[in-house]
């Protein structure tokens, strides 16, 4: 055999030295899919330490609250087990707090945790519901922190139009303002061919159906997208202004233009946060917030998209059947730029009984929809590391892998 029939050792080990650091790469930031569980009374120890320590999220609302709440009476919406923004607002010298949660057993920690803290004369807890309950006295500045990446989700829109009757005349909401974006993906490859849950979402996923009673197209969010993955500008899904009266029912219309010659698999949204006027989170590019920007797979087979071409779409929200957690729509179509027009329409609910509707949820579940289909963890590496090598092996390493397969 002569020495170009043999393999490039030295060339080999340095490609594998770097697929070896790649590996440990995608270990942890490999895209995954998760349940979303917000707009849902499935809150445990495992979310509240998310929201708890979402470093970002807590230091614009810290940075929000030190604005407004100094000598001031506030009132705050689900304040959870840890009362986070409450005790924010205690640092920040607020005069008191009313601080409101629905769920019994956080409520019981929240009161143990205030007691602990000697924060009784400073926040006063209030179980119940807060489209229902009472407060003592009008307040200054309302805290709320029931976002769910589309804003909406979790029943905002509901909840703060009512909780205007707690507040002042003059009285202000924080946070300010959201803006839900939206914008077209081209999914990697293994979420496409194969969509899946960890064990832990699917426990999640498993306790939504029990509480709704059936199973159901749940909502999915997707972590550690990367911005290469959106393949067409950036347009507004819903944006609200906390400080003005609230609808529960509107439309938007949305304008996208693909930028790349691409795959269309669906739409992707998230949370644009404005805590106050000079505070801003942007969830997209926080890939430790507690906020994970959801997938809409609209285009199940997808479609493939060039540059120019267009997407025309009417974004609707609606109010379903419960009063306070909202169902949306998509209705548009592609714009091909050979003139073609390809129509689209698309459901997103709270709880209607849709089940396995298209391809992506028919991949996504078994048919009685109790399959658990994956775990990320490093066992899945091999899987992983097939599709980056697939998209990044350069020729020269495959002729030199191929000469070793033959010596072998």
């Amino acid at each position: 055999m002569t020495s170009s029939e043999l393999p490039n050792y030295k060339q080999l080990n340095k490609f594998f030295q770097k697929i070896l650091k790649q590996g440990k790469y995608l270990l942890n930031q490999e895209v995954e899919l998760h349940p979303t569980v917000g707009a849902y009374p499935m809150y445990d120890r495992r979310i509240y330490y998310s929201m708890t320590n979402d470093t970002l999220r807590n230091e614009v609302y810290q940075a929000a609250i030190n604005q407004v709440v100094k000598d001031k009476v506030v009132v705050e919406i689900g304040t959870g087990e840890d009362i986070v923004l409450a005790k924010m607002c205690v640092a920040a010298g607020a005069k008191k707090i009313f601080a409101i949660e629905i769920n019994k057993k956080s409520y019981d920690r929240a009161q143990n945790l205030i007691d602990q803290l000697g924060f009784s004369d400073k926040i006063y807890l209030i179980y119940g519901d807060a489209t229902k309950v009472e407060i003592p006295e009008l307040a200054d500045v309302c805290v709320s922190e029931i976002l769910g990446t589309i804003a909406s989700s979790e029943g905002v829109n509901a909840i703060i139009k009512n909780a205007r009757r707690f507040l002042k005349p003059r009285g202000i909401m924080l946070p300010t303002r959201s803006i839900t974006h939206i914008a077209a993906a081209c999914l990697p490859d293994y979420i496409l061919a194969s969509p899946a849950l960890s064990q832990t979402g699917w426990n999640y996923m498993r306790r939504i159906f029990e509480y709704i009673s059936y199973p159901f197209d749940l909502r999915i969010c997707i972590k550690n997208l990367s911005r290469s993955d959106l393949i067409s500008n950036i347009d507004i899904f819903e944006d609200l202004d906390f400080n003005q009266p609230l609808a529960v029912d509107y439309s938007q219309e949305i304008s996208l233009t693909i930028n790349k010659n691409s795959r269309l698999d669906g739409f992707i949204l998230w949370l644009k946060l404005y805590t106050s006027d000079s505070e801003v989170l942007d969830v997209f590019d926080d890939k430790n917030s507690s906020w994970m920007p959801v997938l809409f797979p609209v285009f199940y087979p997808s479609i493939a998209v060039n540059v120019g071409d267009r997407i025309e779409a009417s974004c609707q929200t609606t109010l379903s059947d419960d009063g306070v957690y909202p169902d949306y729509k998509i209705i548009g179509n592609l714009i091909k730029t050979t003139g073609e027009k390809i129509a689209f329409e698309y459901e997103s609910s709270h709880h209607k009984p849709v089940f396995r509707h298209n391809q992506f949820y028919q991949n996504l579940f078994a048919e009685d929809g109790v399959r658990i289909i994956y775990d990320y963890s490093p066992r899945n590496f091999g899987e992983r590391i097939k599709f980056y090598l697939r998209d990044n092996l350069p020729t020269s390493i495959i002729n030199q892998i191929r000469k070793l397969r033959t010596i072998l």
